[in-house]
């Protein structure tokens, strides 16, 4: 095997290659530095007269003090040289431009840093004669991991952040959205995002030693606001110097505002909404951030509401059989192997038939949403269930079944219970589809709950009893009331998407009111102690609502982003403009810190647990922002989801099937299995369980939901 080429610009050895160390060189710094001690304990100092530099010897410390050292630079003259550096530092490659290495370099690392790759993956002397060899010598790789992580991160970082700040500049206004997680080494962290409503990443912050009580966090959340205030006004101040310290643009903001400062504070305002999840302290944290003006709009995660609903329905019947039995027959069904092959060929057999019938699908207990894919697909494959249990009643080696698993899937009962259970299961599953959709306006916050309480207030949900209707709607009115701010109502009512809704929410008591006293609690908010404001706004809302009138299908116009909307019909409405272009972006969900956990758990992996917060901020920031940065315009591109449009028509007169809003049958199914078990992975499948191990997975799967008491407090 041939020896891999000298490594590095720095000139011929100036010792014997180590035979017992191949392919190791020392590098030319060293003859710019004096070694004293015994081995082991060797201390090197700079050869400069009158350069106190001193340290314990480390080779890879060498040339950063030597380039930086001015007296090494003036007493040795062909030290930078030698060394293949230019005169400023920068690495230097006979007969190319200075600047191509390290540019080089930095497009390298960068392209290393968006594919989440380790700091080190290049820094070895195999690959470092590879990128000699290919490059004849031109380029040996990025550098070593203390460089890519170094100042090549926090070069590419920067570049990335520049561009955040020049987006966030450049939008009307923009939603903050906080969300805490525990790392692998157990620290409490706070991802900080603002959505525009693209979702972008700015900070990773620790409360370190201090309790992570409401207060702590609403001012270490102040302090966040107020960095990225200061970068925009720095950013501001580069951009358009003239604009800054003086009055604020009217002709961009809009002719109204001249005549009411109570609008003119609204419409210069940058934070208007603030999203969180549900746990006590957020809730906390909302409702002190918006008595302290933070925001104008503090709402808990709707898609989290939503699917603390699911869960509640696991409470009552028919739900609660239906979910426990078809979760033990999944769960068993997945992990017995004969099983899983006897279903896999009837499966087969049925689908030869022309019928096309997705695969069992189970469900991650932390999203009790997708548990309804586990009750459609055992509704869907009860068929070839049940004739996969007869056929193992009489083969002369069958597999044990447990008892409880044989018995439901050959009682009657068994599938119409799932039948009852399945269909409002799946407009729920619905709700979060269309809730968590990238750049969702604000107005399907309501729409979604108001939705879903006609849906239990008559009889488009059959197999219901009176019981269970009131106990979801008490669940629906309890969730609604823990994350609601008065100014969704008013964002539901200037979409006219949901035109067809507005009539039948009038009367819709959610939170303790009605969606018209929401509404009105909002304006009164909006306008502030301005009696004149308050009743053009109110002019102005009638005669939006009039012009609005419900239609069987959406135009066009009304399928755009609300906010698009706005901007090319809100001229009729001048002071409803200013609020609505500002409302209606701020974001439902926090969807955008669930995609970007994500992309920080590709940074921080078990091989990774040890890398710092900090360069791991960096890093997933340059990942999950480079993705978002490219995108074109969310608000442009936004088109209203099947989902959506099914909920609107089922406002209009049609009463919805079961499984009208979701996919049918087969590979359509299959897409959103989003936490199918095993899904997307090349591992063995799990062991088989035993008999009497069933039940125990199926308990530890609900053993999360409180079947006495409930979270609220």
């Amino acid at each position: 095997m041939l020896s891999p080429p000298p490594i590095g610009p720095g000139g011929p050895a100036n010792r014997v290659i180590n035979r017992r160390r191949p392919g190791r060189r020392p590098g030319a710094a060293r003859q710019f530095i004096v070694l004293s001690g015994a081995p082991g304990r060797q201390v090197m100092a700079c050869k400069a007269v009158g350069c106190t530099w001193s340290r314990a010897y480390h080779a890879s410390r060498i040339e950063d003090h030597l380039v930086d050292c001015a007296l090494a630079k003036a007493e040795l003259p062909t030290m930078m040289r030698d060394l293949g550096r230019a005169p400023d530092g920068d690495p230097l490659v006979p007969g190319v431009s200075p600047d191509w290495l390290p540019d080089t370099q930095l497009a390298f690392a960068e392209a290393m840093l968006r594919s989440a790759m380790p700091f080190s993956a290049f820094d070895s002397p195999l690959w470092r004669s590879v990128f000699t060899r290919v490059s004849h010598g031109l380029f040996e790789g990025p550098g070593t991991r203390q460089a890519v992580g170094g100042w090549m991160l926090d070069k590419v970082a920067a570049k990335y952040f520049a561009v955040l700040v020049a987006r966030i500049l450049g939008a009307t206004s923009y939603t903050l959205s906080i969300d805490g997680w525990t790392d692998l080494r157990s620290r409490e962290l706070y991802n900080f995002m603002v959505c525009l409503p693209l979702s972008l990443f700015v900070s990773t912050f620790s409360l370190g030693t201090n309790a992570a009580s409401a207060e702590a966090l609403l001012e270490r959340l102040k302090a966040e606001i107020s960095s990225l205030d200061t970068l925009l006004a720095d950013a501001q101040v580069a951009d358009r110097p003239a604009a800054v310290g003086g009055a604020p643009d009217e002709a961009w903001l809009g002719e109204a505002v001249v005549a009411y400062p109570r609008l003119m504070e609204l419409a210069t305002r940058r934070a208007w909404g603030l999203v969180t999840d549900s746990p006590n302290v957020m809730v906390r944290v909302r409702r002190l951030a918006r008595a302290a003006g933070v925001a104008t709009v503090a709402i808990g995660c709707a898609d989290h509401a939503i699917n603390l609903v699911s869960k509640d329905c696991a409470n009552v019947a028919p739900f609660a059989e239906s979910l426990r039995d078809a979760t033990r027959v999944a769960v068993f069904f997945k992990r017995c192997g004969r099983g899983r092959a006897a279903v896999s060929g009837a499966l087969a057999e049925v689908r030869a038939l022309g019928r096309g019938v997705a695969d069992l699908a189970t469900f991650s207990e932390s999203r009790w949403c997708g548990i309804y894919l586990t009750v459609e697909s055992v509704r869907r494959c009860l068929p070839a269930l049940q004739a996969v249990i007869n056929a193992n009643q009489m083969a002369a080696s069958s597999f044990d079944v447990p008892p409880a698993v044989e018995a439901c899937i050959l009682d009657p009962a068994f599938g119409q219970g799932l039948t009852a259970a399945s269909q409002f299961l799946a407009h729920l599953f619905d709700c979060t589809r269309f809730l968590e959709a990238d750049a969702a306006p604000l107005s399907p916050f309501v729409s979604a709950f108001v939705f879903l309480w006609l849906l239990l207030d008559g009889v488009r949900v059959p197999g219901l009893a009176v019981a269970s209707r009131d106990y979801l709607r008490d669940r629906l009115s309890a969730r609604f009331k823990r994350t609601v701010d008065p100014h969704v109502a008013l964002a539901f009512y200037l979409d006219p998407f949901w035109s067809p809704m507005w009539a039948r929410a009038d009367s819709v008591a959610l939170g303790g009111k009605t969606m018209i006293q929401w509404r009105d609690q909002s304006l009164n908010e909006m306008a502030g102690t301005d009696g004149a404001l308050r009743t053009e706004l109110s002019r102005e809302m009638q005669s939006f609502l009039r012009a609005h009138r419900p239609t069987t299908e959406p135009k066009a116009d009304e399928c755009l982003h609300p906010v698009g909307y706005w901007h090319l019909h809100g001229s009729r409405y001048p002071c409803l403009q200013v609020i609505a272009v500002r409302l209606l972006a701020v974001c439902p969900t926090s969807a955008g810190g669930e995609r970007c956990f994500k992309r920080v758990s590709a940074v921080m992996t078990r091989n990774r647990s040890t890398v710092a917060v900090a360069k791991a901020t960096k890093q997933a920031q340059i990942i999950y922002n480079g993705a978002q940065l490219e995108r074109s315009d969310v608000i442009d591109s936004f088109e209203r989801s099947k989902q959506e449009k099914n909920v609107r028509r089922a406002m209009v007169g049609a009463v919805p099937q079961l499984g009208a809003a979701v996919a049918h049958v087969g590979e359509d199914m299959a897409v959103h299995v989003l936490d199918d078990e095993g899904g997307g992975e090349d591992g063995p499948p799990p062991p088989d369980l035993e008999v009497g191990e069933v039940a125990g997975v199926v308990d530890a799967l609900f053993a999360v939901v409180p079947l006495e008491t409930d979270d609220e407090p």
